[in-house]
This record gives C-alpha cells, structure tokens and sequence, in this order.
C-alpha cells in the first residue's frame, strides 16, 4: 500500500511538473539609429516591451546570457585642408604648373561603459593617392620670340598658362563595432527590473549605427501555467490503469 501511495504521488507531480520555455530576443536601445554624435551621452535598453505574455515573465527576471553590439561608423565629413602650394610641372615647366592640396582625417574614437564591463573602439586608417581633380587656365608668363640667329631682337610676347590641380587625403574612416557578453554584476541588474544603462564617449564625431542587447530569457516557473503536455496524459492514464490493476489484486478473492 506504501508502494502504491508514493507511485501515485509522484506519477501526479510528474505530469503536472511545471515547464519552463526560453527565449532569446534582441532589443534596440533608446537611442535612435544613424544617431549623430559629437558629445558623451547616455542611453539604456529595456526589454519588457518583448515580453509576452507578461504574465509569464515577472521581475526579477530569469535571464541566462546576454550580449551588447554598439555599430559605430565616421561621419564622413571630417577631413581639413593641411596644406596647400604651387610647384612646376615637369617637363613643361614653363607653361604649366601644379597646385596641390592635402587633406588630413582625423582619429576619431568610441566607448561603451555598462556597469563595470567597458569596450573602446576607432576608426581606421587610409591614405588615398593623389588624383587630378582640374585643369585651368589662370595665369600669364612672357615668351621669347627670338628669329633664331645672333643679332635678331626677340620680341616678348604674352602668354597664358594652365594650373594643374592635385589632391591627396590620409587618415581615419570607416565603420567598427563594440560589444561583449555581460558579467554577472550586469545580468543580475538586467533581471532586477529589466533596463540596462550604458555610458558612450567619443574623441571626435560620429555616427551610432545601431545599438542592440541580445539577451537569453526563461519564463518565470512561478507563473508559467501547469498543463499536463499531451505525451504527460498519456503516462497519466497509464499510471491510473496500473493503479486500478493494483488495487484490484488487493481485493479478497481477486
């Protein structure tokens, strides 16, 4: 009779054992993408808006992993005239000239500070070769018109010459991201009420692509509903059938 009361009791709390279902999710944080940035700010993710049904997830949270991506990229406007002069052009000296103009991208660089777990990150560098970029027709010089034996005078004459334009660029452009798995410290204020901040810093401008938390959920067990799965009736009826087979051996005479 022992036997058969600790079957029963454990057969019913098998079958209406309450199950857990994960998730994993991404959110945008508060921040708006392509957001131009030319000073520290500060924004924060928060993830009950993702929760459904929120009867099935409750504060704190049960949160198994999550990861931050930050996408951060040069704001493609930054490069400044560093120098500029004329020189000759070779081999027609004379009739032409060269200007040259150099631009310089500066290093521009980003942070990502949540909690006590911090990322930097910076643009990358290039140089560029020069490259014609005009030709023009903007300055005079005085020619010699000289009969070609000794003793003739040459006659000055009045001329045009070109300018030929160069341009050269170096520096740092480009996209880059930042991100890691959140420790311990920042998972559990993730759980606490479900918003997580973060801090950026920048050298120089830029632009915030996107910013997204990825994060690993389980529902709540206290509030997940306990219905038996089909796979759970079956056993369940089982269970019953050895019961009442039991019991009837048990009956004199049977």
């Amino acid at each position: 009779m022992r036997i058969t009361k600790f079957f029963s009791a454990g057969l019913v709390a098998a079958v209406f054992t309450v199950t857990a279902d994960a998730a994993v999710l991404n959110v945008s944080s508060n921040l708006a993408n392509n957001l131009y940035l030319n000073s520290n700010t500060s924004g924060s993710f928060s993830i009950a808006s993702l929760l459904t049904p929120a009867s099935n997830y409750l504060p704190p949270y049960q949160i198994n992993s999550a990861s931050v991506m930050f996408s951060f990229s040069d704001d493609a406007n930054d490069a400044t005239l560093t120098s500029a002069y004329y020189t000759a052009y070779t081999p027609a000296a004379i009739t032409s000239r060269l200007y040259v103009t150099t631009y310089t991208d500066p290093s521009e660089s980003a942070s990502v500070s949540i909690g006590g777990q911090s990322a930097s990150g910076n643009t990358t560098y290039y140089s560029a070769p020069s490259q014609l970029v005009g030709v023009t027709v903007d300055w005079n010089y005085y020619a010699n018109n000289c009969p070609g034996y000794y003793g003739q005078p040459c006659n000055h004459q009045l001329m045009q010459g070109s300018t030929h334009s160069y341009q050269s660029s170096s520096g740092y452009a480009g996209s880059f991201n930042l991100g890691y798995n959140l420790d311990a410290a920042n998972l559990s204020a993730l759980a606490s009420d479900g918003i997580l901040n973060f801090n950026l810093g920048r050298t120089g401008d830029l632009v915030l692509n996107s910013a997204t938390l990825t994060f690993d959920i389980t529902e709540n067990p206290a509030v997940v509903s306990a219905v038996p799965e089909p796979e759970s009736y079956a056993l369940l009826l089982a269970g019953l059938g050895l019961l009442g087979v039991t019991a009837r051996r048990r009956k004199p005479g049977a």
